[in-house]
């Protein structure tokens, strides 16, 4: 089942707020609803999809404000898009993921204003208090309403769990056989590991929480805590590219992805919004089907709860084979 409490490898935490200054975000502060964004980035530009919670549909005021919006429907979700190709300072969230221990949690809409929670290691403090008044100067305003140690996953979900009903979820699947030297190495040892932030790179881009001395040394890995056993490597197996690419054409539903890798299996564990279930199977179903050897399996899917210090998903879990599924 899901990891009743992640490894959340950044030991500090941060919630950064910006008032937005698009006016579809401004007049949004009259729904009493968060509304959940998914930052991505390209090399051409830094975009936000921004998903209008389904709730809202019954709402007539709410109807005739989203006619004057440029949406799109991705399953029961509705979903508005914006980038810095319209709003230039959204490009100051790239120097954010630059720093080399930043992973972002979580980005949301508040009462009008852009929230992001993201975690990164003490040894940067520097780095995101630069960033913080790089971004006040940039976007004219933006405070932290957190700055401090890491509080959890389950701060997360609170958030979460405001703008929308949340699953958890487990894949699982054999580690990829040899396809290179680096992929040898990278599944010579067990590890967590976190995604930092969807991109459409060739290569994923994690943070790692590594025991092993001598996986650590090799060059595939940056280093960025020693001691703690943190370090970061941008090398990405073949099941993992066309993974992630098939999340980034359907609007990368999932946030908070952790993964565990135990020397045999590989679980990739993260939250979805419940509309977005029906796209998280289509993507696990077509990547077993082009994997088959790789025993690729939704292993488990539960609501989220939250309790005092951790993600709880009710108990009833039950592996799901899917590779024969239509």
């Amino acid at each position: 089942m899901f990891p009743e409490d992640p490894d959340p490898i950044g030991d500090m935490q941060c919630l950064f707020s910006v008032k937005s200054t698009i006016p579809f975000l401004v007049e949004s502060k009259k729904f009493p609803v968060n509304f959940t964004e998914r930052i991505y980035f390209t090399e051409e530009a830094v975009g936000d999809y921004i998903n209008i919670p389904s709730s809202l549909k019954v709402d007539f005021e709410y109807n005739i404000f989203l006619k004057r919006m440029r949406v799109s429907e991705m399953g029961s979700q509705t979903v508005f898009k914006i980038s810095s190709d319209e709003y230039p300072e959204m490009e100051i969230f790239r120097d954010l993921v630059k720093i080399p221990s930043v992973a972002i949690d979580y980005k949301f809409i508040e009462g009008g204003y852009h929230k992001t929670i993201f975690t990164f290691h003490h040894t940067h403090m520097t780095d995101v208090s630069r960033f913080m008044f790089k971004a006040r100067k940039a976007l004219g305003n933006g405070l932290p309403e957190y700055l401090g140690p890491n509080r959890g996953i389950n701060f997360v979900m609170q958030k979460a769990l405001k703008a929308e009903s949340v699953m958890a979820f487990v894949i699982s699947l054999k580690a990829p056989a040899s396809e290179s030297e680096e992929i040898d190495l990278l599944f010579s040892s067990k590890w967590t590991r976190r995604l930092r932030c969807s991109n459409s790179d060739l290569n994923n881009d994690f943070l790692y929480r590594i025991d092993a001395a001598d996986t650590t040394g090799k060059n595939i890995f940056e280093v960025i805590s020693r001691e703690d056993g943190i370090y970061r490597a941008t090398t990405a197996s073949e099941i993992s590219l066309f993974y992630s690419k098939l999340l980034f054409e359907h609007y990368n539903p999932m946030f908070y992805q952790y993964h565990e890798y135990d020397g045999n299996t590989l679980r990739i564990c993260g939250a979805v919004s419940q509309s977005y279930v029906r796209t998280l199977m289509y993507v696990v179903y077509a990547s077993a089907k082009r994997f088959p050897k790789l025993g690729i399996k939704l292993s488990y899917v539960a609501p989220v709860t939250t309790g005092n210090s951790a993600m709880r998903p009710i108990p009833g879990n039950k592996e799901i084979q899917i590779a024969n599924s239509p």
